[in-house]
């Protein structure tokens, strides 16, 4: 009451993000066929064909990009419209600000100091996954437990944004505009250059694992030594992510950030000789030239692959009255093999190419419980 009508105050060149009434929900399809055989009493094999393709993902697009005028080239004079009205001559035209270059700026300059990034959420995202899984188990059997699973992959589709944020400028590389807006087909085929390799998908994973128990000895003195006793580890291998190069960099002079714009590749092998400090080679690669996209594609290159062992060693005691006392010692990556993580992928950083982390090193923990 006694306030203004419309209080909102519109700042210059503010941020939007809408969703369209008529959005899609994300689907998911899934299926699989498994063959399963028993092999003697204790030993069961079984093979795993499984499938998956999700549709209807969500993802960003920018429909308010930074372009260069008709008959301007990037680092040559343009001239643009100003807010308060004129020109300007920019003798370079991509040290000309963002927001002054953005389409609705240049169709109306007025009006269109209002919006910024007038971005919206697409729909068109969708993944395809094709897996073999080969399992194979040994049941107990004179206290000795093992299991096996292989799995090699193929994954596929368009950016997936998951439960990250739906921010401004985060999804699809290249924006659609909104003064000369292209067909659906053609749309579609924007998006579709951001075809890649799925971001969390691991083309082989390998988990192994074994407990061994001893039994309950007759004699008392052996009992109290070597009864009680269970050591279980596991062994894990996978190859590594998925790597996408970005420009570090607004190459596109679009304003859609530079961790989605991708960088050129140019030559055919893409890696140093993938140890550290050389992962990734930067001479494979180089800058779009300015007002350009990079050719080379999302998720395209491999980061190094990852094996760990787990194990623990537990002993139990068992008293009168049914009370029990066990004690554990668990060790992670048992044998403190050095983990890496992925290498630097950003073209414009000092570090491009090189690992510069690394997986936790060996953890020990230990504990007792007593239950009565």
């Amino acid at each position: 009451m006694g306030g203004a009508d419309y209080p909102y105050s519109a700042a210059l060149y503010p941020l939007f993000i809408s969703m369209p009434y008529d959005i899609k929900t994300t689907r998911n399809h899934s299926w699989n066929v498994a063959f399963q055989r028993q092999v003697g009493d204790n030993m069961a094999f079984s093979t795993t064909y499984l499938g998956n393709h999700m549709v209807n993902m969500w993802g960003v697009v920018d429909g308010n990009p930074g372009v260069i005028p008709a008959g301007a080239t990037p680092t040559g004079s343009c001239t643009l419209k100003l807010p308060t009205g004129g020109t300007q001559t920019f003798t370079d035209c991509s040290t000309a600000s963002l927001d002054l270059r953005r389409e609705l700026s240049q169709l109306n300059p007025a009006v269109g100091q209002y919006y910024g990034y007038l971005d919206w959420i697409t729909d068109a995202g969708w993944q395809t996954y094709h897996g073999l899984l080969l399992s194979l188990q040994r049941r107990s059997a004179s206290g000795i437990t093992t299991s096996a699973n292989y799995t090699v992959s193929a994954c596929e589709g368009l950016i997936s944004q998951g439960q990250a944020p739906l921010n401004v400028a985060t999804g699809y590389m290249k924006p659609v505009s909104l003064i000369n807006p292209p067909s659906d087909a053609e749309t579609q085929a924007i998006f579709d250059e951001d075809k890649g390799r799925c971001g969390t998908w691991r083309k082989h994973i390998l988990n192994l694992s074994a407990s061994v128990e001893t039994p309950q000895f007759t004699n008392s003195a052996a009992r109290a030594l070597a009864s009680g006793w269970r050591l279980s580890g596991i062994f894990r291998a996978n190859s590594g992510s998925p790597l996408t190069v970005t420009t570090g960099t607004d190459r596109a002079l679009s304003g859609i950030q530079a961790t989605t714009q991708r960088a050129n590749q140019v030559l055919d092998n893409p890696y140093g000789d993938k140890t550290i400090n050389n992962w990734l080679n930067p001479a494979a690669f180089a800058q779009p030239a300015l007002g350009t996209y990079g050719n080379s594609v999302r998720n395209a290159f491999d980061g190094p692959g990852r094996k760990v062992v787990d194990l623990s060693l537990v002993r139990s005691f068992r008293f009168r009255n049914g009370r029990h006392v066990e004690a554990r010692v668990e060790a992670f990556n048992a044998f403190n093999w050095f983990l890496l993580d992925i290498p630097n992928t950003t073209l414009s950083s000092a570090t491009f190419g090189r690992i510069t982390s690394s997986g936790d090193p060996r953890i020990m923990q230990f504990a007792v419980k007593y239950e009565f």
